[in-house]
């Protein structure tokens, strides 16, 4: 990975750091969670630095909160679209941080309907028609189709700062014409506090 990505994520963590406290940065492993809450994290996955540099933002990873013989699990498309423990899910993060958000019309009784997306293929192009999901695009889909709720205005890939990460653009085979949603733009939605 090239060094300016690393120092951009560096970045953007100092600046969580400082403004984590406001934002409702959490490290507990035994957060009080509701199905269909969306969860936050900073990602050590390779490409979190690229995300967190062409979003300018901590958050490079999300997923819905599942309730599964009354355990916690998040949704996530990571690899395959696929339910993960909660504490799994936490560990991964960077220093154990996370951020929890609530629907705005949440229903303590509410069950997501999710089994018809276990399995799908993780989206390396971030491209929102072609039936695979990366993060945030899966939790985007779940709550237009389960609440009929937009929960962000997609934006076309070029529109985030991309510089320097054109050959891995291309090696992914991402347009930068294509719509796409970040954990950060998920994060920030109107429809979530």
């Amino acid at each position: 990975m090239k060094k300016k990505y690393w120092v951009a994520i560096v970045i953007a963590l100092v600046l969580a750091a400082i403004v984590g406290p406001y934002m409702g940065v959490r490290t507990s492993h035994n957060p009080e969670v509701h199905e269909g809450d969306v969860i936050f994290q900073t990602s050590k996955s390779r490409q979190s630095p690229l995300i967190a540099a062409a979003t300018l933002s901590p958050i490079t990873h999300c997923g819905v909160i599942v309730m599964k013989n009354g355990k916690p699990y998040v949704l996530e498309a990571g690899g395959i679209v696929k339910l993960t423990p909660l504490d799994r899910f936490i560990d991964r993060g960077l220093w154990g941080m996370y951020w929890v958000k609530h629907p705005e019309q949440g229903d303590a009784n509410m069950k997501l309907k999710y089994r018809n997306v276990l399995g799908t293929p993780y989206d390396l192009a971030f491209d929102m028609n072609n039936r695979k999901y990366y993060c945030s695009e899966l939790v985007y889909d779940l709550y237009l189709k389960l609440y009929n709720t937009q929960l962000c205005e997609p934006t076309p890939i070029g529109s985030r700062l991309t510089w320097g990460m054109g050959d891995e653009m291309k090696r992914r085979g991402m347009d930068l014409k294509s719509l796409a949603v970040s954990p950060k733009d998920i994060f920030f939605s109107s429809h979530l506090d």
